[in-house]
């Protein structure tokens, strides 16, 4: 199953915001299911076939990947939860690298 990111990619992009995650939390089905529902119908299949591949180097290790890593974590997130302690605080929202925190207030 060709993807866009690995499982340690998607670890290091995406959940690199101080909790430990092991890559054999993260499956290539997991991988492939978020990049289907979130990268396939903004690329389409031609481009990111071609980003899969390793064409376009610079789109993918800058946009696509990140990207891809935090759909990923989007998608698995809700299952991720269900596994914390009750006594542990609420998760703050996530940031993957390269995202800017939102401006305060309205």
């Amino acid at each position: 199953m060709t993807t866009l990111v690995t499982p340690r990619e998607v670890i290091d992009l995406a959940f690199a915001d101080g909790g430990y995650l092991p890559p054999e939390a993260i499956g290539t089905v997991d991988i492939a299911a978020a990049e289907a529902r979130y990268l396939l119908p903004v690329t389409g299949p031609a481009l990111w076939q071609k980003l899969a591949e390793g064409e376009y180097p610079t789109l993918r290790e800058e946009f696509a990947a990140p990207a891809a890593a935090c759909a990923v974590r989007v998608a698995m997130q809700p299952a991720l939860d269900l596994h914390r302690p009750a006594h542990c605080a609420p998760l703050t929202p996530f940031l993957c690298r390269g995202q800017r925190h939102p401006p305060a207030g309205p």
